[in-house]
């Protein structure tokens, strides 16, 4: 990828570069006016009326101010139109985006269905993926972008492929940085939590000047960001798993909220004997009396526990049947929030030739580095199936003597286990002594446009060539190594792992053999090179002049997964004792193979803006009457060509209200993660093999207690999810000071993409095979064993005369286009500017988003998602700003409606925990105390509201919708160099 990068820059930089002449920059401190016409998302003519016309948010410099935003993930939040922020670094789950991310979720279509732009162009999606609803998503990190440096957002609620083609199903986010600055401004915030040990640091420069008498401008900007880690033990709601004691009315002591995990240092295990390739249970009794269940099961425990069945020869440690009864708080010795530190840099060129065209270049550089802990490594025997040889010097059931002809000192005492001992699968166990689990992610990414823009004639065209390019890895510490953790186990002194004594009682020599450091690297890159023109009087017809604007792109996207060699199948788990074998060598992780994809993407759009009636012929109610048509064709090289159309009218039927309705067709291309990830095997318990199950009665068949195999992988075949979208909404301006906008929205995906699960595979199965045929994603043995042959040819157990097939190894479960998605809302807006002769200007203004409709439909199954795990029916912004000349204020609330969780219900209702609703209120003044001296004092949440209890095992909080820090303080100074 870099070879590329530099080969592209190279070549525009070759084909733009003119020498430049220095003159005396203008002078400092002040913005130049503003050269050329502002292009805003939602049409791609030149100085189209958009943000009029079409369901576009406009967060100028004001409204910045009042959000506050430390970073981008800030101000999305902030914005009652997105959804579950769905990235975020709350949570260092493997299946997660971890480390510095964010990604945006317009009314919560998924974070994949928003197009982010940084000043109207793509950027490399972030290379860190993660599992949604067990699908693979990849979307920008918005985290790569200083807000600190931007000059406005511009936000489209409205389906726009026909104009930008793939991921714009729920609208677009464009984030424009300001190009236009003359002079220095340094500004630096600090924040601190009152309660917690959270604080944040950043620092922003921006320095602008000109030159070529105003030909030329150049503006750098810079932020240096860096956040504090806070603990899980810093707040009531993170500090416990156990969370029964806040819980809400009506689930008092619930166990339900108790997320304790069944991982312990007193482990649970399971007693018999490894024979071929099955474990073969067996129960255990000393002096005649169970020690066991009759299949095996047994724990340790402290003695002093209640249940103790025998003594082990470890002080304190007792055997008790059954599975284990206690439970590990894993959240103390984690964090919440990691340390983060992060830099940007951008920078913006233009320089002006003669003839009206322009050279013009933009760059974005972005590095973070972020750690956070995570509790002791656990495994079990789904994820790691790890049995203890009867060899092991403390194993309980062990040999009678030891391989030197002593008697074994760990074995106890009248057991009916033979003299060779037994082997011990465990089922359950946490290494404590290994340490909590560190991780660090490195991330960086740059971004360069090189191109050139000019006006001829009524023409104004453009061209450019972007290179975007994005490295992330994933560093975790103390895993355990598999290889490494049997051969502890396999040792017969005693040095060999110990994991019946429960906690502290392994040195740390054995510890060391066992700890590895998992390392994955994973890359993204996007090139593109387009051409686009408008015109925005191209022809004149009954209402005034018609517009035009026409492009053509070309873009390559590429991807990298480099996992672990541990879990990438270059180094494999082999037991030399029993011939257990894993294409993971990390306990507790599952085996994922490299991935390598690209594609080639050829587009080719045009735009028609049509004014039917305006100036020249308005009559009484149709005060002026304009028509939109867009189309866009897209050519993929992986799974072929399509074009989406959009219409859209804005009608006013007086000057001050304006009428709106649009129609469009958008599609999201499955990324590259989806079409070209390697095969991701786990183990799953559960799972029944119906076919053979109801005939041979065998509990492996049912899947009762057994794990089989599962496999996910891409699937180069997939189709894009397609959508259409209807809205209509109507805007009205009463005076110049108010402003008042509804708009009704629908969308309707069809082709989501998803996976049936390995359940609906098996029994899929059993339905093809009564048919005659069978599922192939059903892995089976070809042997089939005598008695499984006499089984099914008898008549009794075998009634409908079903063909003999052999037992399970593998459920493929591969990603396809299944489900339809249906949402439906309201958008709508009131903001009102209060000019005073004494008193200065007030600026009221609300935003809100209404969900009426969520909806996923698996074949003929239709799912409710509204107010179900999210998806809550409000979200409501608003702020009230005040302009008093040296003085400010600005007061900004946020409130997130309630929704259920359906994780936890009532006993004797059923009734579902519902995520209570929460009311966040931000405060900060301004003062001036020099021309070029600011001081702002702001406090965040000043209610110090908790966030409402929910059944995140991680976190015990909704971290899409809220967060645990409460009350915070922060104090920015801003200075600008005259």
């Amino acid at each position: 990828m870099k070879k590329r990068a530099l080969l592209i820059s190279s070549s525009l930089v070759t084909l733009c570069w003119t020498p430049l002449t220095t003159t005396q920059a203008a002078d400092a401190g002040t913005p130049t006016p503003q050269l050329e016409e502002i292009v805003v998302i939602g049409s791609n003519i030149r100085n189209a009326d958009v943000e009029q016309t079409l369901p576009v948010t406009l967060l100028d410099a004001e409204a910045l101010r009042s959000i506050a935003p430390s970073t981008a993930e800030d101000l999305i939040q902030a914005l009652p139109f997105s959804g579950a922020m769905e990235f975020n670094s709350s949570t260092p789950s493997p299946n997660k985006a971890r480390g510095d991310v964010a990604a945006v979720n317009l009314r919560g279509l998924g974070s994949g269905n928003t197009l982010v732009l940084l000043n109207g162009r793509r950027l490399a999606r972030s290379p860190a993926g993660q599992l949604i609803d067990d699908v693979p998503v990849q979307s920008v990190n918005v985290n790569v972008i200083p807000v600190g440096g931007l000059e406005r957002v511009e936000v489209l609620r409205d389906g726009a492929a026909a104009l930008y083609g793939s991921d714009a199903v729920a609208g677009v986010m464009n984030f424009v940085t300001d190009r236009d600055y003359e002079g220095l401004s340094l500004s630096g915030q600090f924040l601190d939590s009152e309660h917690t040990s959270q604080q944040e640091t950043s620092v922003d420069a921006l320095w602008g000047t000109s030159f070529n008498d105003g030909r030329t401008r150049l503006t750098v900007g810079a932020n240096w960001f860096s956040r504090k880690a806070m603990k899980n033990s810093e707040t009531a709601i993170t500090a416990s798993a156990d969370r029964r004691a806040l819980a809400p009315a009506g689930f008092e002591n619930d166990a339900q909220l108790n997320n304790n995990s069944a991982g312990t240092p007193y482990g649970e295990f399971q007693a018999g004997r490894f024979l071929g390739t099955n474990f073969a249970p067996a129960s255990v009794r000393r002096n005649g009396a169970l020690l066991t269940t009759s299949t095996g099961i047994f724990h340790v425990q402290p003695a002093s526990e209640a249940g103790a069945l025998a003594p082990t020869a470890q002080n304190g440690i007792s055997i008790d049947d059954g599975s284990q009864s206690l439970r590990y708080d894993f959240t103390a010795n984690a964090q919440i929030v990691p340390d983060s530190d992060r830099f940007n840099l951008s920078a913006g060129f233009t320089h002006d030739f003669d003839a009206g065209v322009s050279l013009f270049a933009d760059a974005l550089f972005y590095r973070s580095q972020s750690e956070n802990y995570d509790a002791e490594q656990s495994f079990d025997n789904g994820n790691a199936f790890v049995v203890v040889p009867a060899s092991n010097y403390w194993n309980p059931f062990g040999a009678a003597t030891l391989p030197d002809g002593s008697p074994n000192p760990n074995r106890i005492a009248g057991l009916n286990a033979p003299a060779g001992g037994l082997d011990v699968l465990v089922r359950q166990f946490r290494v404590l002594e290994l340490g909590s689990r560190t991780i660090e992610v490195d991330s960086n990414q740059h971004h360069l446009v090189f191109g050139l823009r000019g006006d001829s004639g009524d023409w104004s065209w453009e061209t450019a060539g972007v290179v975007s390019e994005a490295e992330h890895e994933d560093r975790q510490y103390n895993r355990a190594s598999k290889t490494a953790l049997v051969a502890a186990l396999a040792n017969s002194t005693p040095s060999a792992l110990n994991v019946f004594g429960g906690p502290n009682v392994n040195n740390a020599a054995t510890l060391d053999a066992i700890r590895v450091t998992e390392v994955n690297r994973f890359e993204t890159a996007l090139y593109s090179v387009d051409a686009r023109a408008s015109n925005a009087s191209l022809f004149s017809m009954w209402g005034g002049d018609a517009g035009l604007a026409a492009g053509v792109e070309w873009r390559r996207e590429e991807l990298v997964e480099d996992r672990d060699p541990r879990r990438d199948g270059t180094i494999t788990f082999i037991d030399p004792t029993f011939g257990i074998t894993d294409g993971s060598d990390i306990a507790g992780l599952p085996a994922v193979a490299d991935a390598k994809g690209s594609r080639n993407v050829t587009s080719a759009y045009s735009e028609l803006a049509l004014p039917l009636v305006g100036a020249p012929n308005r009559v009484a109610g149709v005060y002026a009457l304009e028509m939109q048509l867009a189309a866009r064709f897209e050519d993929y090289s992986d799974f072929g060509s399509l074009v989406k159309p959009k219409l859209s009218l804005a009608w006013r039927p007086i000057e001050s209200l304006l009428m709106r309705a649009s129609a469009s067709e958008g599609f999201q291309a499955p990324n590259l993660l989806l079409t070209s990830r390697g095969e991701t095997i786990t183990s799953r318990s559960g799972l029944n093999d119906v076919y053979r199950s109801q005939v041979t009665g065998d509990p492996e068949d049912a899947g009762n207690g057994f794990f089989r195999q599962g496999v996910n992988q891409g699937n180069d075949l997939l189709e894009p999810e397609e959508s259409e979208s209807y809205a209509v909404g109507l805007e009205w301006r009463p005076f110049d000071s108010v402003e008042l906008s509804v708009d009704r929205w629908w969308v309707e995906t069809d082709d989501a993409i998803a996976t049936l699960g390995y359940q609906t595979q098996l029994d899929l199965d059993a339905s093809l095979r009564a048919a005659g045929s069978s599922n192939p994603n059903v892995i089976r043995d070809d042997f089939i064993s005598p008695e499984d042959l006499a089984l099914f040819a008898d008549p009794m157990r075998n009634p409908t005369g079903r063909a003999p097939v052999g037992r399970l190894i593998q459920v493929i479960d591969p990603y396809i286009n299944a489900d339809r998605r249906n949402a439906e809302g309201w958008d709508l807006a009131a903001s009102w500017r209060i000019d005073t002769d004494n008193l200065g200007r007030f600026t009221l203004r609300a935003d809100a988003m209404h969900l009426t409709k969520i909806e996923l439909i698996k074949g003929d199954l239709v799912l409710d998602r509204l107010r179900f795990n999210g998806n809550p029916e409000w979200k409501v912004s608003s702020s009230v700003s005040w302009n008093g000349g040296n003085f400010g204020a600005t007061v900004f609330a946020r409130w997130v409606s309630s929704f259920n969780e359906d994780t936890v219900n009532q006993d004797t209702t059923n009734a579902l925990l519902t995520v209570e609703d929460w009311l966040t209120v931000d405060a900060s003044v301004d003062y001036q105390i020099l021309d070029s001296l600011q001081l702002r004092l702001g406090a965040k949440n000043i209610l110090d509201e908790d966030p409402p209890i929910a059944d995140d095992t991680n976190t015990g909080y909704f971290a899409e919708y809220h967060n645990p820090l409460g009350r915070l303080y922060y104090l920015r100074l801003q200075y600008q160099f005259q």
